[in-house]
């Protein structure tokens, strides 16, 4: 039976299977399979923040896309990216002739009705910012727009971006972005902001998740959720059933931050899920605790892992504690879980010299054997 007999709904979920230089590769063998392939494209690839208004355009002209996307991922904002984002736009008033006014324009118009449009449309001919006013139209453009991940340099940099997420109920927004908050705040169930290279002293975003009130699933490293110490239930809302926090600390953890998440029933109820990762494995992680703080955190990690209503769990790179600074900046690709508390224990009860002597301990930690 020929692949070109089957339905588009089977091809589809075939290429979502298949890597982005597969997806190339098949749209070149038939014409069915360019459109297939483009559509697994859309919804599987991550896309670079400078060519936010290429994907508008390529919505615009396939119209049918649209309800596909569903999770708009950023790459990382390179200091490249980032430098040829600037140059494009200084030059946006020269790009912004009549026929992409119009067509900017018939996008606003159907995101918003008359006349809550009428801010967006007074905006494509006053704002400087050529690519926060490009999200602007692609999230009115994604109707089924539910996750969206981006770096944290995107955050801190885009201004649109940081109106979403930041905590500043005092700071004077325009209309239209109040109008793209609204969207964006009952839209999306997915969240995930992950690290990423620092090119630019960007200033930190304080941030606050409390308006998006159907979300249910946040990823964001430890540092951008506790490190403004606002209580938990001042910056996640209601909805939330799934916390990661990604780039777990060791040195200065703090649990007080946590022990509302396991505790305020009343506020957190729907949560189900809160994981902690961290880059060192489980045993690199354990002795660094250990260093660090003794065996403190062998009681906590083992009482929040036996609460009933919500599964705390702890998931660890490949990272050894005498050989990470060779290891470079890179996120592990792969994280495994382990128990924290009883790592902590099991490593504490370990004489001094039998410690040493063990070579699994040795290896894992990444002491020479």
């Amino acid at each position: 039976m020929s692949l070109l007999n089957f339905p588009d709904e089977l091809l589809i979920s075939i290429a979502l299977e298949v890597d982005i230089p597969g997806l190339r590769s098949l749209s070149r063998t038939h014409r069915r399979f360019r459109a297939v392939a483009k559509e697994a494209l859309i919804q599987t690839a991550s896309l670079s923040p400078y060519h936010i208004i290429s994907l508008v355009d390529t919505l615009d002209q396939n119209p049918t896309l649209v309800y596909r996307v569903t999770h708009l991922r950023f790459q990382p904002l390179t200091q490249a990216v980032y430098d040829d984002m600037i140059r494009a736009d200084g030059s946006y008033h020269a790009q912004m002739n009549d026929y992409a006014f119009d067509r900017c324009r018939d996008i606003i118009r159907k995101g918003y009705p008359y006349p809550e449009n009428k801010a967006w449309i007074k905006a494509l001919h006053e704002v400087k910012d050529f690519y926060s006013l490009g999200l602007s139209l692609l999230i009115a453009k994604t109707t089924s727009l539910a996750a969206l991940t981006i770096g944290v340099s995107m955050l801190d940099s885009m201004p649109l971006v940081k109106r979403f997420f930041e905590a500043a109920p005092d700071v004077q927004v325009a209309e239209w972005v109040k109008q793209v908050q609204s969207l964006l705040h009952a839209r999306l169930s997915s969240i995930t902001i992950y690290e990423e290279q620092h090119h630019y002293n960007f200033p930190r975003t304080k941030v606050s998740f409390k308006p998006f009130t159907n979300l249910k699933e946040l990823s964001i490293p430890y540092y951008r959720l506790v490190a403004h110490q606002s209580e938990s239930r001042n910056i996640l809302p209601h909805s939330l059933e799934t916390l990661k926090v990604t780039e777990s600390v060791i040195r200065g953890f703090n649990e007080r931050w946590f022990d509302p998440l396991f505790e305020d029933a009343d506020y957190h109820g729907r949560l189900l899920v809160v994981e902690l990762q961290y880059r060192y494995n489980l045993w690199s992680t354990a002795g660094l605790f250990i260093q660090s703080s003794g065996t403190r955190y062998e009681h906590i990690f083992t009482d929040w892992s036996k609460r009933p209503t919500v599964s705390f769990q702890t998931t660890f790179g490949n990272r050894k504690m005498t050989i990470s600074s060779q290891q470079g900046l890179e996120a592990p690709k792969a994280y495994i879980r382990g128990e924290l508390g009883e790592a902590i224990s099991h490593l504490a009860d370990i004489p001094f010299l039998e410690f040493w002597r063990n070579p699994f301990v040795s290896f894992a930690l990444g002491y020479r054997m």
